[in-house]
């Protein structure tokens, strides 16, 4: 399978456990889990989806950052910036390996 086949099917996985996940993902009430409307990006050559969302009238955008993509692993950073992108924050980052 080539590597953008699994990146694919990678990030599918993700954007369901995403949707799950949400809810907890802090400064982010159970309304706006419900709709989690990504747009495709890249980020330093790695694939992430991202998206805006308004608190407190103020915009946040997030997003998540899939690096080191290999046949059995992958990395997942949860990223979020308070100032329209120019600053980025790690909220969450996961390691995933194949189980054998």
């Amino acid at each position: 399978m080539k590597a953008t086949t699994r990146l694919a099917a990678l990030a599918a996985a993700s954007l369901s456990f995403a949707a799950q996940a949400q809810a907890s993902a802090p400064g982010c009430t159970s309304e706006e889990s419900k709709r989690l409307d990504f747009n495709a990006a890249t980020v330093d050559g790695n694939m992430a989806f991202e998206r805006s969302l308004e608190k407190d009238g103020k915009r946040i955008r997030q997003r998540m950052v899939f690096r080191d993509v290999k046949a059995d692993s992958f990395n997942w950073d949860w990223q979020r910036s308070d100032d329209d992108g120019t600053n980025w924050k790690m909220t969450w980052q996961i390691a995933y390996k194949r189980a054998k």
